[in-house]
């Protein structure tokens, strides 16, 4: 199998992704897409001179645009998304390409994160593979998701753009999103218990604000489910409300934001022309 690794970067985060690449590998190849919104960016192209290494520019903003445009100018059979501070073995590549093997349908899979020596786990993951259902067993990120590149392009799955960082709208999302739009096109959508990538404990979903992370939920629960979501956020915050007393959390505030990201998709402002 032809392995693509899809990395997302913006400006100066270029520099940095020199070190996820591995000694060359026939059926491995690197895309590296980099959104320039700074003239003093434009100059990487003399920094990768590997056949095996593309370089994709684009004068776009947002995370989300980022994971598109990878899709769009993805090579081979499986592609991996990734971020420009990750890290990955020749191992994690054969992990992959056996999971993929062993469920000729499969469309996405989605693996773990490892993180530093001496750092806690990324996050708590479950212990046995899982067919994937809605909703998901737990919250899975960009860089554990790989896909068949040919089955989610012929299904038209994208990112939605109006989440994840730098789309000015909702930082944050974007996965479950994604996951959950797969998973409407009846795709099959597997988690396996392995390691297939590198990266530090801390990153900027761990430590969002939790008015962020109430109007995300919201946000991404009308994506997924409509009108049906402003429902949704009443009827779960008397279910919480225990909870919510007992770690001193507003049960108020905390609808007035599951709402707020209800309608922030539901009733999107006009762009002024």
């Amino acid at each position: 199998m032809k392995i693509n690794v899809l990395i997302s970067t913006l400006n100066e985060g270029i520099l940095q992704t020199a070190g996820i690449f591995l000694a060359p590998m026939d059926h491995i190849h690197y895309s590296v897409i980099h959104q320039i919104t700074a003239a003093e960016y434009e100059t990487a192209d003399d920094y990768f001179q590997r056949s095996d290494v593309t370089l994709i520019k684009t004068y776009t903003r947002g995370l989300s645009k980022s994971r598109n445009i990878a899709i769009q100018h993805a090579v081979g059979d499986i592609g991996i998304f990734a971020d420009d501070d990750v890290r990955y073995k020749p191992e994690y590549f054969h992990q992959i390409e056996k999971a993929f093997k062993k469920h000729p349908e499969l469309a996405v899979a989605a693996f773990r994160i490892k993180t530093g020596e001496g750092e806690p786990a990324y996050k708590n993951y479950h212990e046995t593979e899982l067919l994937l259902t809605s909703p998901f067993p737990h919250f899975i990120s960009s860089v554990e998701t790989t896909f068949r590149i040919d089955v989610i392009r012929k299904h038209d799955i994208k990112y939605d753009e109006r989440f994840g960082l730098g789309s000015g709208l909702i930082p944050s999302g974007e996965e479950g999103i994604f996951i959950n739009d797969c998973l409407k096109k009846n795709l099959e959508v597997r988690y396996f218990p392995t390691y297939i990538v590198e990266h530090p404990y801390e990153s900027s979903g761990k430590t969002l604000d939790p008015r962020i992370m109430y109007t995300m939920t919201g946000a991404v629960d009308a994506r997924n489910t409509g009108p049906k979501s402003v429902v949704q956020s009443f009827r779960l915050t008397v279910y919480m409300l225990p909870k919510l007393l007992r770690k001193k959390i507003n049960p108020f505030l905390f609808l007035f934001y599951k709402l707020k990201g209800n309608f922030v998709i539901l009733f999107p402002r006009k762009k002024k022309d």
